[in-house]
């Protein structure tokens, strides 16, 4: 063994493992081995098999029983992955972290092995790598190792395979070669791992105000211990050396707002380990991981309030709160928000003592709300919560107090990022969805990965990743199954008759796509990321390229096949006031952008007409400013053209004397928006005053025409659909306008 001094230690300690090998053929011993190694077990909890523990059997499992997973709620559809293994002819070997003790300077100690420093457990498996592999050479077999490291037991792995091709690099020693062609990563946190602090300070809370010391192991056996320390990206602690009393209890005055020192070094560690370079993964074998988070949806959201209970006592006819218990997911980065209240009351004799805390957090993190962020989850809260309705149910039968009620219950949170269980790198935070083949855009150190389309459980297996797994175990390198797809198809929109043109994926790190075209176009090849098309009608049309990914997603482009089409923007024919200011509010008239046109361009078709283009650039659609001396109507000719030719279209023009808005007052109609009708007042205009009155819907079309002296005339709308109408008065050569909204 290899022995590793802890943080501040200053005594190496060699560790301590426990293996134990199911044959695939006992006679033949040790042939194709296959090892699982245990992850974080404070208190050995977990053994290799039942048989191994001493505990009631609800208060522990096996690591053999961590590999039957169901894949349905109900649990009738077991996958018994040990099996699976046992039946491709591997020989299964699970590795445990026990608890043992060793001498110290001259002081027998002991060391929670599954709590322990990583780097110390990692140095035991270096032993046992070479120890297996001197008994593969024994037993005449030239297999290799296959290594699976679920969540802590990833880390493990990574750490002693990368310091063994260290060693190897530098003495070229047979013994230092690992020997491993595959390496599984399962939902490990090689970025880090992430427990609630909200959650934290509830342990803490629990356990050292209500004496819960089940709480208490939680908090000091789980979140304090070595391993923990390493691995939790945030952390509550109660180490702080100004402290406040609460009827002689001890509370933190203040909480961390950084990594916690051991995380820092830690990760140092692992990063500087193994060959240079290599940022401490092992490089020569095939390197994968599973993770169980999403690969595109968060889990909650920053701030949330995931649980709130509170507790009464009837006190003189009147319910009065004795205990309260709420949590918050952390906010965003610099954001600050209370993660943890809590209250309660404590008798003494006649005397009731009333305690309360509140505990606020600001993230330092740029990831975001670790709580929130897509990632493999754990029931932290709804254990924190059984743990408290058990202890009420006990005050209720105790008559301490009379009811309690669950306000808030979401019991999980994201425990294990997904980005970190990928080691990505490139991205803003943690929430941004993985849209890409990270092993193609070279945003992550492995070779392949699996995720789900939802966050499960941490260290589950689903149908899906099984077979993935698998299939990576019979060496077929499975796709990259991505749930969401950024990426455009890049290529000129416009294509002529009888041409040619090549369109590509703007990323081939999305996956190969299949194609599919229509309309006025055919296939001529295709890979998995461009494909060549012939465009074989001319017909100013829009046929499209759509690229469809092996998860149904697809995108698609919309081409224009032959000269493009010039299109006014709908309603009525442009009116313009004299002098360049045009009606409906706006300064200046704008045509819609043509699809596939290159260029645009706008001529007046009267000299009488003016027309100021208001763009320098041709290629985007103009904005026009007309300016005319005499009223009348004018035309003016839209010309788009591209690679394919052109085409114009004539659109007439209007102008008229345009009131000032002091003379429009005297023709407003009302109401606004009408239901039946709306009328026009003109009884204030001098006697023999003839108005031509016009409505227009927004396709040019009249809805009503008609006459008015100096009365109030009266339109009728009930026989008109909803929508915006334009109203024209006509005095003489005088012109109102005025929009009308009808809405039944």
């Amino acid at each position: 063994m290899i022995p590793f001094p802890g943080y501040g230690e200053t005594t190496p300690i060699s560790g301590e493992i426990e293996y134990r090998i199911f044959y695939h053929d006992e006679s033949a011993g040790l042939q194709k081995p296959i090892l699982f190694i245990d992850g974080f077990d404070p208190m050995d909890t977990r053994k290799i098999i039942d048989a191994d523990s001493n505990l009631l059997p609800n208060k522990h499992t096996s690591i053999k029983e961590l590999m039957v997973y169901s894949t349905v709620a109900n649990g009738s559809d077991e996958i018994d992955m040990f099996q699976a293994f046992i039946d491709e002819g591997y020989d299964v070997v699970i590795v445990n972290h026990p608890i043992y003790q060793t001498m110290v300077g001259g002081v027998l100690t002991t060391i929670d092995g599954g709590a322990d420093y990583i780097e110390r457990n990692a140095m035991a498996h270096v032993r046992l790598y070479q120890k297996l592999n001197e008994t593969l050479a024994t037993n005449g077999s030239d297999e290799e190792l296959v290594i699976i490291g679920p969540s802590m037991g990833g880390q493990v792995s990574r750490y002693a395979l990368a310091y063994m091709e260290k060693e190897f690099a530098a003495t070229g020693l047979p013994e230092w070669n690992h020997n491993c062609r595959l390496w599984v990563s399962i939902d490990s946190p090689h970025q880090g791992a992430n427990i609630p602090i909200g959650a934290q300070a509830s342990l803490f809370f629990l356990g050292y105000t209500n004496g819960d010391q089940e709480a208490i192991d939680k908090y000091e056996k789980k979140i304090l211990s070595k391993a923990g320390r390493q691995q939790l990206k945030l952390q509550f602690s109660h180490t702080y050396p100004n402290t406040i009393n609460i009827f002689g209890r001890i509370f933190p005055s203040g909480y961390n707002s950084s990594p916690p020192s051991f995380h820092i070094q830690y990760y140092n560690n692992l990063q500087n380990n193994g060959l240079s370079g290599s940022n401490g993964f092992p490089q020569n074998l095939r390197k994968i991981a599973i993770t169980n988070g999403s690969l595109h949806n968060n889990n909650g959201y920053s701030g949330q309030e995931v649980l709130n209970i509170k507790a009464y006592k009837t006190i003189f006819w009147k319910d009065r709160r004795v205990f309260h218990n709420k949590i918050n997911f952390i906010k965003n980065q610099s954001q600050t928000n209370t993660i943890f209240h809590g209250e309660g009351t404590e008798r003494d004799g006649l005397n009731i003592e009333w305690f309360s805390w509140t505990a606020n957090f600001t993230n330092p993190l740029s990831q975001g709300s670790l709580d929130a962020v897509l990632g493999g989850t754990y029931n932290t809260q709804e254990q924190i919560e059984e743990q408290i309705v058990k202890k009420l149910e006990e005050y209720i039968e105790d008559e301490i107090i009379d009811s309690f009620n669950i306000i808030t219950s979401f019991p999980r949170h994201t425990f294990m990022p997904t980005h970190s269980t990928l080691a990505t790198s490139g991205f803003s935070n943690w929430y941004h969805p993985i849209d890409r083949n990270l092993v193609c855009s070279a945003q992550t150190p492995f070779d392949n990965y699996f995720g789900e389309p939802e966050n499960t459980g941490h260290v589950t297996f689903t149908l899906a990743s099984k077979e993935w797994l698998f299939e990576e175990l019979a060496g077929n390198d499975p796709s990259v199954l991505l749930y969401t797809i950024s990426a455009e198809i890049i290529g000129d929109p416009s294509i002529c008759f009888n041409e040619t043109k090549t369109y590509y994926l703007d990323s081939n790190c999305v996956g190969e796509a299949t194609w599919l075209v229509a309309n006025d176009i055919i296939i001529l090849s295709q890979t998995g990321t461009s494909i060549s098309i012939k465009c074989i009608e001319s017909n100013g049309g829009f046929p499209y390229i759509r690229a469809t990914f092996n998860n149904n997603q697809h995108i698609e482009k919309t081409l224009v096949s032959g000269t493009p089409v010039a299109t006014p923007r709908a309603g009525a024919d442009p009116i313009f006031c004299a002098n360049g200011m045009e009606l409906y509010n706006d300064d200046d008239y704008q045509f819609p952008s043509s699809p596939g046109a290159d260029t645009y361009a706008i001529v007046s078709d009267d000299p009488q007409l003016s027309i100021i283009n208001l763009n320098s650039d041709n290629t985007i659609p103009p904005h026009a400013m007309l300016d005319a001396t005499v009223y009348g109507n004018y035309s003016m000719t839209l010309t788009t053209s591209n690679s394919c030719g052109s085409s114009s279209i004539v659109i007439p023009v209007e102008v008229a004397h345009c009131f000032t808005e002091d003379d429009w007052n005297y023709a407003e109609p009302y109401p606004n928006a009408s239901d039946t009708s709306f009328a026009i007042d003109f009884t204030d205009q001098p006697n023999g005053s003839q108005f031509n009155i016009y409505l227009y819907d927004q396709y040019q079309n009249i809805k009503y025409s008609g006459q008015a002296t100096n009365i109030e005339k009266i339109i009728e709308t009930l026989n008109l659909q909803n929508g915006v109408y334009f109203l024209h008065v006509y005095e003489s050569s005088n012109l109102k306008i005025r929009q009308i909204v009808v809405n039944h």
